[in-house]
């Protein structure tokens, strides 16, 4: 990806500038680098008899990215951390 903004603290990691109460922030520009992967998995658990149209699913969700400057190979701040999810769900079968 080309030209990815992003705000970075002009004065080092903690510091930044104060003006009349306001803080005062620098934004860069720099070419980017995003990888990342996205799973979704379903497994049936429990199909109830042949008379009943419902089942119980277990489902996992999850997903990660990952971004570096192209030049300095750092990582961009802001990128939102990995996540899963799973979950136990009873539903109806489709007919």
């Amino acid at each position: 990806m080309d030209t990815k903004l992003y705000l970075r603290l002009p004065y080092g990691r903690n510091a930044y500038l104060v003006f009349r109460g306001v803080p005062i922030f620098q934004y860069a520009q720099a070419d980017a680098f995003f990888r990342g992967v996205d799973l979704d998995a379903k497994l049936p658990l429990l199909k109830w008899h042949s008379l009943s149209d419902q089942e119980l699913n277990y489902e996992l969700k999850g997903s990660v990215v990952f971004a570096n400057e192209m030049q300095t190979k750092r990582y961009f701040p802001f990128i939102p951390a990995p996540r899963i999810n799973q979950q136990l769900k009873m539903e109806r079968r489709a007919q």
